[in-house]
Protein backbone atom coordinates (compact mmCIF):
# COMPACT_ATOMS: atom_id res chain seq x y z
CA UNK A 1 0.00 0.00 0.00
CA UNK A 2 2.73 2.20 0.92
CA UNK A 3 4.47 1.80 -2.39
CA UNK A 4 1.01 2.31 -4.21
CA UNK A 5 0.68 5.73 -2.39
CA UNK A 6 4.68 6.98 -3.28
CA UNK A 7 4.21 5.95 -6.97
CA UNK A 8 0.74 8.19 -6.98
CA UNK A 9 2.54 10.86 -5.36
CA UNK A 10 5.31 10.93 -7.57
CA UNK A 11 3.08 10.24 -11.00
CA UNK A 12 1.24 13.15 -9.42
CA UNK A 13 3.79 15.64 -9.47
CA UNK A 14 5.64 14.61 -12.56
CA UNK A 15 2.38 15.37 -14.72
CA UNK A 16 2.49 18.73 -16.94
CA UNK A 17 0.61 21.07 -15.01
CA UNK A 18 -1.48 23.12 -17.41
CA UNK A 19 -0.35 26.65 -18.16
CA UNK A 20 -2.37 29.06 -16.04
CA UNK A 21 -4.79 31.21 -18.73
CA UNK A 22 -3.81 35.20 -19.03
CA UNK A 23 -5.64 37.01 -16.77
CA UNK A 24 -7.64 39.93 -19.14
CA UNK A 25 -9.32 43.22 -17.73
CA UNK A 26 -12.86 42.73 -17.76
CA UNK A 27 -12.75 46.08 -19.71
CA UNK A 28 -10.68 49.56 -19.98
CA UNK A 29 -11.50 52.97 -21.08
CA UNK A 30 -9.39 55.35 -23.56
CA UNK A 31 -9.84 59.32 -23.91
CA UNK A 32 -8.39 60.84 -26.54
CA UNK A 33 -8.40 64.80 -26.14
CA UNK A 34 -7.14 67.62 -27.92
CA UNK A 35 -5.69 69.95 -25.15
CA UNK A 36 -4.69 73.31 -27.00
CA UNK A 37 -2.81 73.79 -24.50
CA UNK A 38 -0.45 77.31 -25.57
CA UNK A 39 -3.57 79.58 -26.05
CA UNK A 40 -7.33 81.18 -24.94
CA UNK A 41 -6.53 80.96 -21.43
CA UNK A 42 -5.23 77.19 -20.92
CA UNK A 43 -4.69 77.83 -16.91
CA UNK A 44 -8.65 78.76 -16.45
CA UNK A 45 -9.36 75.37 -18.65
CA UNK A 46 -7.04 73.16 -16.92
CA UNK A 47 -9.29 72.21 -13.50
CA UNK A 48 -11.91 71.04 -15.34
CA UNK A 49 -10.37 68.65 -17.64
CA UNK A 50 -8.59 67.83 -14.43
CA UNK A 51 -11.89 67.08 -12.35
CA UNK A 52 -13.10 65.10 -15.63
CA UNK A 53 -10.12 62.62 -15.31
CA UNK A 54 -9.90 62.62 -11.41
CA UNK A 55 -13.94 61.29 -11.75
CA UNK A 56 -13.44 58.94 -14.42
CA UNK A 57 -9.82 57.66 -14.52
CA UNK A 58 -9.03 56.81 -17.66
CA UNK A 59 -6.69 53.12 -18.52
CA UNK A 60 -5.18 54.76 -21.27
CA UNK A 61 -5.38 58.62 -21.96
CA UNK A 62 -4.17 60.07 -25.75
CA UNK A 63 -3.19 64.20 -25.37
CA UNK A 64 -2.11 66.20 -28.41
CA UNK A 65 -1.35 69.42 -28.52
CA UNK A 66 0.34 69.31 -25.16
CA UNK A 67 2.33 72.48 -23.61
CA UNK A 68 6.10 72.60 -23.79
CA UNK A 69 7.15 70.48 -21.32
CA UNK A 70 4.69 68.18 -22.19
CA UNK A 71 5.00 65.56 -19.49
CA UNK A 72 4.59 69.09 -16.89
CA UNK A 73 1.48 69.72 -18.22
CA UNK A 74 0.15 66.20 -19.14
CA UNK A 75 0.86 65.75 -14.72
CA UNK A 76 -0.96 68.97 -13.98
CA UNK A 77 -4.33 67.74 -15.22
CA UNK A 78 -3.70 63.68 -14.23
CA UNK A 79 -4.65 62.31 -10.93
CA UNK A 80 -1.68 60.66 -8.87
CA UNK A 81 -0.69 57.45 -10.14
CA UNK A 82 -0.10 58.10 -13.83
CA UNK A 83 2.85 57.29 -15.94
CA UNK A 84 3.44 60.14 -18.74
CA UNK A 85 5.45 59.51 -22.20
CA UNK A 86 5.68 62.35 -24.45
CA UNK A 87 6.99 63.97 -27.95
CA UNK A 88 7.20 67.11 -28.68
CA UNK A 89 6.04 68.33 -32.45
CA UNK A 90 8.92 69.96 -34.03
CA UNK A 91 6.47 71.29 -36.78
CA UNK A 92 4.43 72.90 -33.89
CA UNK A 93 6.71 73.43 -31.08
CA UNK A 94 3.51 71.32 -28.86
CA UNK A 95 3.70 67.02 -28.57
CA UNK A 96 2.07 64.16 -28.18
CA UNK A 97 1.64 62.37 -24.86
CA UNK A 98 0.03 58.76 -23.70
CA UNK A 99 -0.77 58.30 -20.36
CA UNK A 100 -1.60 55.58 -18.28
CA UNK A 101 -2.31 54.43 -14.71
CA UNK A 102 -0.88 50.90 -15.31
CA UNK A 103 2.58 49.66 -16.78
CA UNK A 104 4.12 51.14 -19.49
CA UNK A 105 6.43 48.80 -20.61
CA UNK A 106 8.01 50.86 -23.94
CA UNK A 107 7.20 53.87 -25.60
CA UNK A 108 8.75 55.42 -28.90
CA UNK A 109 8.18 57.78 -31.83
CA UNK A 110 8.42 58.17 -35.17
CA UNK A 111 8.92 60.98 -37.46
CA UNK A 112 5.94 61.07 -40.18
CA UNK A 113 6.78 61.76 -43.77
CA UNK A 114 5.62 65.84 -44.99
CA UNK A 115 6.46 68.00 -42.33
CA UNK A 116 7.79 65.65 -39.79
CA UNK A 117 5.39 65.35 -37.70
CA UNK A 118 5.97 62.37 -34.99
CA UNK A 119 3.45 59.60 -34.06
CA UNK A 120 4.00 58.22 -30.37
CA UNK A 121 3.87 54.92 -29.49
CA UNK A 122 3.65 52.76 -26.71
CA UNK A 123 3.27 49.08 -25.70
CA UNK A 124 1.01 48.67 -22.15
CA UNK A 125 0.26 46.01 -20.12
CA UNK A 126 -3.04 45.53 -17.57
CA UNK A 127 -2.28 42.11 -15.79
CA UNK A 128 -1.51 39.55 -18.01
CA UNK A 129 -2.69 41.59 -21.38
CA UNK A 130 -0.12 43.75 -23.27
CA UNK A 131 -1.34 46.17 -26.58
CA UNK A 132 -0.44 48.73 -28.61
CA UNK A 133 -1.26 52.21 -28.82
CA UNK A 134 -0.27 54.96 -31.48
CA UNK A 135 -1.07 58.91 -30.76
CA UNK A 136 -1.16 61.38 -33.53
CA UNK A 137 -1.73 64.51 -34.48
CA UNK A 138 -2.24 64.98 -38.53
CA UNK A 139 -1.80 67.95 -40.95
CA UNK A 140 -4.83 70.40 -39.81
CA UNK A 141 -4.74 72.34 -43.53
CA UNK A 142 -8.33 71.80 -45.25
CA UNK A 143 -6.07 71.28 -48.03
CA UNK A 144 -3.66 68.92 -46.51
CA UNK A 145 -5.36 65.87 -47.60
CA UNK A 146 -2.58 63.82 -49.76
CA UNK A 147 -0.37 64.77 -46.75
CA UNK A 148 -2.47 63.48 -43.97
CA UNK A 149 -3.03 60.00 -45.75
CA UNK A 150 1.17 59.63 -46.18
CA UNK A 151 1.16 60.61 -42.17
CA UNK A 152 -1.63 58.22 -41.51
CA UNK A 153 -0.47 55.29 -43.44
CA UNK A 154 3.24 55.67 -41.49
CA UNK A 155 1.61 56.03 -38.44
CA UNK A 156 -0.80 52.56 -39.09
CA UNK A 157 2.40 51.05 -40.11
CA UNK A 158 4.28 52.06 -37.01
CA UNK A 159 1.04 50.18 -35.03
CA UNK A 160 1.14 47.13 -36.56
CA UNK A 161 5.38 46.93 -35.94
CA UNK A 162 3.90 47.45 -32.27
CA UNK A 163 1.47 45.24 -31.71
CA UNK A 164 2.79 42.30 -34.13
CA UNK A 165 0.16 39.74 -33.97
CA UNK A 166 -1.41 41.32 -30.57
CA UNK A 167 -4.18 44.09 -29.95
CA UNK A 168 -4.00 47.81 -30.93
CA UNK A 169 -5.11 50.78 -31.34
CA UNK A 170 -4.81 54.57 -32.76
CA UNK A 171 -6.03 57.89 -31.72
CA UNK A 172 -5.95 61.11 -31.68
CA UNK A 173 -6.34 64.31 -33.80
CA UNK A 174 -6.69 62.92 -37.22
CA UNK A 175 -7.92 66.53 -38.89
CA UNK A 176 -10.38 64.85 -41.31
CA UNK A 177 -14.20 64.52 -41.42
CA UNK A 178 -16.52 61.06 -42.45
CA UNK A 179 -16.25 60.35 -46.31
CA UNK A 180 -13.01 61.74 -46.53
CA UNK A 181 -10.30 60.06 -48.47
CA UNK A 182 -8.24 59.20 -45.59
CA UNK A 183 -11.09 57.22 -44.51
CA UNK A 184 -10.24 54.81 -46.88
CA UNK A 185 -6.90 53.73 -44.72
CA UNK A 186 -9.08 53.32 -41.46
CA UNK A 187 -11.42 50.51 -43.15
CA UNK A 188 -9.72 47.46 -41.57
CA UNK A 189 -9.84 49.12 -38.21
CA UNK A 190 -12.78 49.63 -35.97
CA UNK A 191 -14.05 52.64 -35.73
CA UNK A 192 -14.78 52.84 -31.83
CA UNK A 193 -17.95 55.74 -32.43
CA UNK A 194 -19.52 54.19 -35.70
CA UNK A 195 -19.69 50.93 -34.14
CA UNK A 196 -22.11 52.10 -30.83
CA UNK A 197 -23.43 55.61 -33.42
CA UNK A 198 -24.46 55.23 -37.24
CA UNK A 199 -26.38 58.29 -37.39
CA UNK A 200 -25.19 60.56 -34.87
CA UNK A 201 -23.09 63.05 -36.15
CA UNK A 202 -20.29 62.70 -33.34
CA UNK A 203 -18.21 65.71 -33.89
CA UNK A 204 -15.48 66.82 -31.54
CA UNK A 205 -14.58 69.63 -33.94
CA UNK A 206 -17.84 71.44 -33.31
CA UNK A 207 -18.07 75.12 -34.52
CA UNK A 208 -21.91 75.71 -33.49
CA UNK A 209 -21.90 73.88 -30.09
CA UNK A 210 -17.55 75.13 -29.21
CA UNK A 211 -16.78 78.74 -29.71
CA UNK A 212 -13.21 77.97 -29.54
CA UNK A 213 -13.86 75.89 -32.40
CA UNK A 214 -15.46 78.46 -34.62
CA UNK A 215 -12.99 81.23 -33.11
CA UNK A 216 -9.93 78.91 -33.91
CA UNK A 217 -11.13 77.85 -37.39
CA UNK A 218 -9.84 77.46 -40.72
CA UNK A 219 -12.32 79.82 -43.00
CA UNK A 220 -15.25 78.31 -43.87
CA UNK A 221 -14.11 75.24 -41.90
CA UNK A 222 -17.59 73.29 -40.86
CA UNK A 223 -18.06 70.71 -37.76
CA UNK A 224 -16.52 67.27 -38.42
CA UNK A 225 -15.50 64.57 -36.34
CA UNK A 226 -11.95 64.86 -36.23
CA UNK A 227 -11.19 62.81 -33.07
CA UNK A 228 -10.65 59.23 -33.81
CA UNK A 229 -9.79 55.91 -32.53
CA UNK A 230 -9.52 52.79 -34.17
CA UNK A 231 -8.94 49.09 -33.19
CA UNK A 232 -6.72 46.33 -34.53
CA UNK A 233 -7.47 42.21 -33.19
CA UNK A 234 -10.15 41.37 -31.03
CA UNK A 235 -11.78 43.75 -29.27
CA UNK A 236 -15.59 44.81 -28.19
CA UNK A 237 -16.68 48.42 -27.85
CA UNK A 238 -19.03 48.48 -25.06
CA UNK A 239 -19.37 52.34 -25.27
CA UNK A 240 -18.10 55.23 -26.62
CA UNK A 241 -19.19 58.86 -26.44
CA UNK A 242 -18.46 62.73 -27.12
CA UNK A 243 -17.13 63.85 -23.87
CA UNK A 244 -16.05 66.92 -22.27
CA UNK A 245 -18.42 69.53 -24.43
CA UNK A 246 -19.28 71.55 -20.79
CA UNK A 247 -19.49 75.51 -21.14
CA UNK A 248 -17.40 76.69 -18.07
CA UNK A 249 -18.21 79.29 -15.32
CA UNK A 250 -17.41 82.26 -16.59
CA UNK A 251 -14.40 83.49 -14.32
CA UNK A 252 -14.36 86.24 -11.23
CA UNK A 253 -14.38 89.72 -13.35
CA UNK A 254 -14.72 88.87 -16.70
CA UNK A 255 -17.04 91.11 -18.91
CA UNK A 256 -20.27 90.18 -19.60
CA UNK A 257 -19.51 89.96 -23.44
CA UNK A 258 -16.34 87.58 -23.16
CA UNK A 259 -16.40 84.65 -24.83
CA UNK A 260 -17.23 81.18 -22.65
CA UNK A 261 -14.89 78.39 -22.71
CA UNK A 262 -15.02 75.04 -23.27
CA UNK A 263 -12.53 72.81 -22.19
CA UNK A 264 -10.90 72.56 -25.23
CA UNK A 265 -10.90 73.69 -28.69
CA UNK A 266 -11.75 69.78 -29.56
CA UNK A 267 -14.27 68.11 -27.74
CA UNK A 268 -12.92 64.32 -26.68
CA UNK A 269 -13.41 60.78 -27.35
CA UNK A 270 -13.99 57.97 -24.62
CA UNK A 271 -14.70 55.05 -25.11
CA UNK A 272 -15.13 51.32 -22.90
CA UNK A 273 -13.55 48.40 -24.77
CA UNK A 274 -13.89 44.78 -23.81
CA UNK A 275 -10.29 42.99 -25.23
CA UNK A 276 -11.24 39.55 -26.19
CA UNK A 277 -8.72 36.42 -26.43
CA UNK A 278 -7.47 35.52 -29.74
CA UNK A 279 -9.48 32.33 -31.63
CA UNK A 280 -8.19 29.05 -31.18
CA UNK A 281 -6.94 28.02 -34.43
CA UNK A 282 -4.94 24.21 -35.06
CA UNK A 283 -1.29 26.08 -33.85
CA UNK A 284 -2.53 27.58 -30.88
CA UNK A 285 -3.76 23.69 -30.26
CA UNK A 286 -1.07 21.96 -30.59
CA UNK A 287 1.25 24.50 -28.58
CA UNK A 288 -1.41 23.82 -25.13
Amino acid sequence: MLVLLLWAATAAAERPRRPRPPVYPRTLTVLTLNLRAHLDSPRLREPAIAAYLRRTRPDVVLFQEVATPAAAQAQRVLPKGYVVAHRQNPDTGRGLAIATRHDLITSESVVLPGRGRPALGATIRIRDFEFAVVNVHLSPELTAGKRRQGELGAALAFLERLRGKGHGFIGGDMNFGDGAPEDALLRRYTDVFRSRHRRLPGFTWDVKKNGLAKKNGYAGEPSRRLDRIGLVGPWRVRQSAVVLTNVLPRPKGAPADAPRLHPSDHFGLQTQLQPLRPPVTKSTRRRR
